[in-house]
């Protein structure tokens, strides 16, 4: 399954919010973000390093996804997305467009500026 985020700021694997959602689904029972995320707050630290989460070494605990970061990840996933056969190439894939790039773009360079110092106001005055 295609991960859907910005590479940018991700502190946890889908796949390791997936597995905290359907073992907090099918295990306790729980259907909401809320329940789910509370579900893994009060998981053991084995079972938090069974699923993926990241250790941090400040606190010396494995770190648990809030509510609004499996709300995010949730909803961002696509529900009926193909899951690629081990086998089949990654490229073939198609990649999700990136929010706020424009693909026509200039790809030449700036013009070059004029020197800064002739601006009337960078003038020493005598």
């Amino acid at each position: 399954m295609p991960d859907p985020r910005v590479r940018r700021g991700r502190r946890f694997a889908l796949a390791t919010l997936v597995a905290v959602g359907v073992c907090a689904m099918t295990c306790a029972g729980h259907n909401s973000r809320v329940a789910i995320a509370e579900w893994a707050r009060r998981c053991e630290q084995e079972v938090l390093a069974r699923l993926g989460c990241p250790y941090d070494p400040f606190a010396g605990c494995y770190r648990v996804p809030g509510e609004r970061t499996l709300r995010d990840a949730f909803a961002r996933v696509d529900p009926g997305g193909r899951v690629r056969p081990p086998g089949q190439a990654a490229a073939a894939a198609p990649r999700p467009e990136r929010p706020g790039r424009n693909p026509r773009a200039r790809t030449t360079p700036h013009p070059p500026r004029d020197d800064p110092r002739s601006h009337p106001r960078c003038q020493r005055k005598l």
